[in-house]
């Protein structure tokens, strides 16, 4: 676990300008001006599920980050007024797209301010994928998650 930027007490995490990084449970937190969650990697290779969960994201650039990431539960957090609620990458070399294309997030239940009433909440990623021994990228494609149901208000965080 990243400490960098943050402050862990007893009333959760609190960070600043740096990404902090949470491959276990996340739960309870203010990420706030700038500091968001960074998920790169970190959570394919975790031996557990990953679970952020009743959190408040508000006034970052970017809330949620994530790259090849499999099985993360973001449940019931809330986004308010970021520039972007989540930045979700997938890359991969042609010889692993089997491998990664049912690696996906699971998102219910969050509060997104930017909702605009649908009954569900798309979150658009990019899928790159690559020449293994050239490191070059021959095609991007966006790709969907969804979060199913999501909050019609922002929840009571205690924080």
């Amino acid at each position: 676990m990243e400490k960098k930027g943050c402050d862990f007490s007893s009333a959760g995490h609190h960070c600043g300008s740096d990404h902090a990084v949470f491959p276990a449970a996340t739960i309870n937190n203010l990420f706030t001006n700038n500091s968001g969650i960074n998920l790169a990697y970190l959570c394919i290779d975790s031996h557990g599920i990953t679970t952020i969960e009743s959190n408040v994201f508000e006034n970052n650039d970017i809330a949620i980050t994530t790259l090849n990431c499999k099985s993360v539960n973001i449940i019931k957090n809330n986004f308010i007024n970021n520039t972007q609620n989540v930045l979700l990458q997938k890359t991969s070399y042609i010889s692993e797209t089997l491998f990664y294309i049912n690696h996906r997030q699971n998102w219910k239940n969050n509060y997104w301010d930017d909702r605009n009433q649908k009954i569900f909440y798309p979150i658009i990623g990019i899928w790159t994928i690559g020449i293994l021994f050239f490191n070059i990228p021959i095609i991007s494609f966006h790709f969907r998650e969804y979060d199913w149901l999501p909050a019609q208000e922002p929840y009571d965080i205690d924080l």
